[in-house]
């Protein structure tokens, strides 16, 4: 695919990817250099999101494409603009290529359990937040309706009501000072069987996207003997080590699991990729339930392994 795109703008391939082997050789002082550096880890953040905003379980060369050309700086770029490319021309026609690819259209709705609605690429493709954008009449960080609060605050076209509004001041009021970013509780629903699991799943999520514990991620991930060989591999092949994951709602299904919807975050952007999945009670610890993330894993094309 790759090759056809440069061809569409009067590139080849191969000679390009000399070029740029070459260059990066003489940059880099040759062979024994690390494999991924800042400039590439970015590449590879922005070629996920590009994945993620269409819904697909991988990352395909076009996708890699984008993130090349809306990181901006590399040497691949600086070698395209050198022979005269139209960078915006090659992007629409990436872009206009991945949408008619099969499978790839988000999905507008679904009432499959776990099942995650996509954003449409606009966001992606102008370099904007990921995610919808806000409505002006609900409540910009839980999603209830004007009508069902009493009070609310709005600047004309975002708004906060009064609920959240509390919870950010008492989230603010409760935390250490040292702490400058700080994140609201989530919405819990359902029966809680005691007032210790929303913490405890929030805690678990946090131990599971955070860096690896010393003993391992088995307190907090089910089946991890299995599945924690394919998160290092998730991690490491794909460069997006230290990501946030922050916990919006839950839902107690039974004294023991709970749904749980959470946002991904890979930097410090407000933008962020929803993800819906089971946290379980296994031998009286919450766990981060396998489904879950093999859903993460599938977005970056790392299939889930099968359980032992």
């Amino acid at each position: 695919m790759t090759d056809e795109l440069l061809g569409t703008v009067g590139i080849a391939l191969d000679p390009m990817r000399e070029q740029v082997s070459r260059t990066v050789a003489t940059l880099s002082g040759g062979p024994g250099s690390p494999p991924f550096t800042p400039r590439a880890k970015k590449v590879l953040e922005l070629s996920l999101r590009e994945a993620l905003d269409r819904s697909s379980p991988t990352i395909e060369p076009g996708d890699l494409l984008l993130g090349v050309l809306r990181e901006g700086e590399g040497v691949a770029v600086q070698l395209l603009v050198g022979q005269g490319v139209d960078l915006d021309a090659l992007r629409a026609s990436a872009l206009s290529r991945l949408e008619r690819e099969p499978g790839t259209e988000p999905p507008h709705s679904t009432t499959t359990p776990g099942a995650t609605v996509w954003p449409t690429r606009q966001a992606a493709r102008f370099g904007g937040r990921i995610g919808p954008a806000p409505r002006a009449d609900v409540c910009a960080l839980c999603g209830r309706d004007t009508w069902d609060v009493d009070r609310f605050v709005t600047d004309g076209s975002v708004l906060l009501c009064e609920i959240c509004i509390d919870a950010a001041a008492a989230t603010i009021r409760d935390a250490d000072r040292g702490l400058h970013r700080l994140t609201l509780p989530p919405r819990v629903y359902g029966t809680v069987p005691d007032e210790t699991a929303p913490g405890a799943i929030v805690e678990a999520v946090t131990q599971v996207m955070g860096p690896e514990p010393q003993g391992g991620w088995g307190p907090f991930l089910e089946d991890a003997d299995t599945i924690s060989r394919a998160v290092r591999q998730a991690r490491q092949g794909r460069g997006i080590d230290g990501v946030q994951a922050i916990v919006r709602r839950m839902r107690f299904v039974s004294d023991d699991e709970a749904w749980i919807s959470l946002t991904v975050h890979l930097g410090p952007s407000l933008g962020g990729f929803p993800f819906e999945g089971p946290v379980r009670r296994i031998d009286g610890s919450w766990k981060v339930g396998r489904e879950l993330i093999g859903t993460m894993l599938g977005a970056v094309g790392i299939p889930l392994p099968p359980q032992v």
